[in-house]
């Protein structure tokens, strides 16, 4: 017997049943899975030994010290670069037994292999040393192991200087936000500039707040000077700074549904640029404080930043460098600006194929005022430190 077909109206009944009915529902993780994801880098931690974290050198000595991972933990380690001599920064065992002992640390767990930090700071002609733990700041002998309690840590001022000879860059549209008229005094302490309705001034130190010299006038809230870029030329005659164009804010908003102190959600957000977005335009100055010249730098060698770095004055007060990081990663320099000129030569330039790392593999270390420069590339295909001539760049 042939089949017949199903009457219109139960045809339809059949296929809204199978439309609406739910799908078997995946299981949810349980608290304990989230628990287990949650702890997983604490887990992996110590799995892999003889991972040196970044140096730090004691003061102008030919000595510095960095921490490692040892098998359950890591392990302070201190070098002499002349001699070859290393070793243990300080023993380990005795100063795990004097915080196990303070009442600071009683609810704690401490071991030769897990200090309750991560930095340290050689004081006292390297016979003691510095640290933080618990919100605290510590100071211990290393002769006697005995620790004091020093109160609250320092906390750290706003620096334009970068002893370690690493470049920092900003994230683009960052520098023209939270314009302050904090003034930045010279070097010679004589004189000191700041930003005055967004451009800007000069005046001398403990002067009247209102006998100031205008050094631009051309800033606007769309074209900013900003305090953030200031630096000083080391001979206190000149200041490099850079004039902002605002790019577009691109804000991304985060909801926090479960905040550990309230029942109720938080909402906070970020500035995050997206591809094709507008980004700041930072345009370097050089400003003369005697004269009152203003030498605005032509940027053919940094035409589509994505960032510039921090300028940094050489010590000869005739160069200044930052570091131009082109939209897209695929070219990175280092660029030198002759102060009394103008004229701008790239000192170094990656210009892969593919992508420069800059937010991994990132070193520069400039000796003898630039004469010599260490520099990371990944220019032969593999990661190397480079001896490279400072005038030459090669």
């Amino acid at each position: 017997m042939p089949a017949r077909p199903l009457p219109d109206r139960l045809a339809l009944l059949l296929i809204l049943t199978a439309l609406f009915t739910p799908l078997p529902a995946t299981a949810q993780g349980t608290l304990a899975d989230y628990a287990r994801a949650n702890s997983l880098g604490q887990r992996l931690q110590g799995l892999v030994v003889d991972i040196a974290e970044r140096p730090s050198w004691i003061g102008e000595t030919t000595r510095f010290w960095y921490r490692k991972t040892v098998e359950g933990g890591h392990n302070f380690r201190l070098v002499d670069a002349e001699t070859r001599a290393r070793g243990p920064a300080f023993d380990h065992e005795r100063l795990a037994s004097t915080l196990s002992s303070l009442p600071a640390f009683a609810d704690d767990t401490i071991t030769a292999i897990d200090l309750p930090f991560n930095r340290i700071e050689f004081t006292d002609d390297e016979q003691a040393i510095e640290f933080v733990a618990n919100n605290l700041a510590w100071w211990c002998d290393l002769d006697t192991y005995e620790c004091e309690d020093q109160g609250a840590p320092r906390r750290q001022g706003r620096g334009g200087g970068n002893p370690s000879g690493v470049s920092w860059s900003a994230g683009p549209g960052q520098l023209w936000r939270n314009l302050s008229t904090e003034p930045i005094v010279s070097p010679d302490s004589t004189r000191e500039v700041f930003i005055q309705n967004y451009n800007v001034a000069h005046r001398k130190v403990g002067a009247d707040p209102d006998d100031y010299t205008m050094l631009t006038w051309e800033g606007t809230p769309g074209n900013t000077y900003t305090d953030r870029s200031i630096a000083w030329s080391p001979d206190s005659r000149r200041v490099a700074v850079y004039r902002v164009v605002p790019g577009q804010e691109r804000v991304v908003h985060y909801v926090e549904s479960s905040p550990d102190d309230q029942l109720q959600p938080t909402h906070s957000t970020y500035l995050y640029a997206k591809p094709g977005d507008r980004l700041d335009k930072e345009i370097p100055v050089i400003l003369d404080v005697e004269s009152g010249r203003q030498m605005i730098i032509d940027d053919a060698l940094f035409p589509n930043a994505y960032t510039l770095s921090r300028l940094q004055w050489r010590e000869d007060s005739e160069h200044v460098v930052f570091e131009y990081n082109q939209r897209g990663h695929q070219v990175y320099r280092v660029i030198e600006v002759d102060a009394e000129t103008g004229q701008t030569r790239a000192v170094i330039s990656e210009e892969p194929e593919t992508f420069f790392n800059y937010s991994n593999k990132r070193f520069r270390h400039d000796i003898d005022d630039g004469r010599e420069i260490i520099w990371m590339s990944e220019r032969d295909g593999w990661n190397h430190l480079y001896m490279l001539d400072g005038e030459t760049g090669g």
